[in-house]
């Protein structure tokens, strides 16, 4: 399989399923994600094949699949309707083991919950398929932010002050919680734990606010995370594992910046604000860049996270970073900081596709090897 991503012209291409969409809140995300990248996909090395969840987590045929996306070519709403039937899912949609069943490869573009989260990665170690990115592990740990700031407590990484609510404490003692969250200083963001794209984040301004921002929070999790708001710029590094052939460990990027008019950087601002600046270089000291592009690599080896990941920074004053999060599934537009980040380092979008195609394989062989 790997010959045929190294020597163009030699056999047939390999053939990638491409699973899209999802239950999530972030499902238009992931067809935005996934339409970008089987159009970018090099036909003659990577026959990316669509694979479509509905909102109730059912499958669709590679047909039903391609014939969605054509639809959403001519201007239909970028989402997937439910499959026809009482009930959604595996057992409701034969069609997702055999949508998997000709294919060597599987990029899973499902942003959120049942898609980054361990979930669709366990189905596909089940399958015995290589897949694209994170495993279950990683991914679980990624998504969950009050894991993902323990391991990267852990690993002795620079965070903003953080505690963790859940909805039995919340609902049990309330008031102490609201009072220790109050000697925190302000501004404070409440964030759902299991959640991304923004969805469930509130900024606090004052002490009056804390509670009704824990209940909002708490709507979309049982687990909010309470932290400390860092006023200064945002940054990201996007985060590449490199082939054995290249010593294997991990590389990121110089930082780009995200600039905002917006409070914070919420939903709106990531998606539908056209002020919104996505900055390719940072214009940072160069010490602050380097910086940056080691805590990226460290925050990735502290989840062991595989394929690629993109990690935010926040930066006050001059020089001061703080790890905000990791995410093990970035968005993938043309338009998405990661791959602009990689273009501007010289790695075309084809060519990132094709690249992590080639690590999945590599990561898979390993296991293999290893058993």
């Amino acid at each position: 399989m790997s010959e045929r991503l190294t020597a163009p012209g030699r056999g047939a291409p390999l053939r990638m399923a491409v699973p899209f969409g999802g239950a999530s809140t972030e499902h238009t995300i992931s067809v935005r994600s996934a339409r970008a990248v089987l159009a970018a996909a090099d036909p003659a090395r990577i026959a990316a094949v669509p694979v479509a969840i509905g909102h109730d987590g059912s499958w669709h045929d590679a047909a039903a699949s391609r014939a969605l996306i054509a639809a959403m070519d001519r201007g239909a709403p970028e989402c997937v309707p439910a499959a026809s039937g009482p009930r959604g899912g595996l057992l409701a949609a034969p069609a997702a083991l055999s949508a998997l069943a000709d294919v060597e490869l599987a990029f899973p573009l499902v942003h959120g919950r049942t898609g980054e989260d361990g979930s669709l990665q366990g189905l596909l170690e089940l399958c015995g398929l290589p897949y694209v990115g994170a495993g279950v592990a990683a991914s679980a740990i990624g998504l969950d932010k009050t894991l993902m700031k323990a391991a990267f407590a852990g690993a002795g990484l620079p965070l903003p002050r953080t505690q963790v609510v859940t909805a039995a404490a919340w609902a049990s003692d309330r008031e102490n919680i609201e009072r220790a969250l109050a000697a925190m200083p302000a501004p404070l963001f409440a964030k759902a734990a299991n959640s991304g794209s923004s969805v469930g984040v509130v900024k606090i301004h004052d002490r009056e606010a804390i509670g009704p921002a824990v209940d909002e929070a708490l709507r979309f999790d049982r687990k909010v995370v309470v932290e400390e708001g860092i006023e200064g710029r945002e940054l990201e590094c996007a985060v590449l594992e490199r082939p054995a052939s290249q010593g294997g460990g991990a590389e990121a990027t110089p930082p780009g910046e995200i600039r905002t008019g917006r409070d914070f950087y919420d939903y709106v601002a990531k998606y539908e604000d056209p002020e919104t600046e996505l900055i390719v270089r940072a214009d940072v000291a160069p010490a602050v860049a380097e910086r940056a592009r080691a805590l990226a690599v460290a925050a990735f080896e502290a989840i062991d996270c595989a394929g690629f990941a993109r990690v935010d920074f926040f930066l006050r004053g001059e020089d001061e970073l703080f790890v905000n999060e990791i995410n093990t599934l970035p968005g993938f537009t043309s338009a998405s900081m990661f791959p602009r980040l990689w273009e501007a380092a010289g790695l075309s979008f084809p060519a990132l596709i094709e690249r992590l195609a080639r690590l999945a394989l590599e990561r898979a062989g390993g296991r293999r090897a290893d058993a």
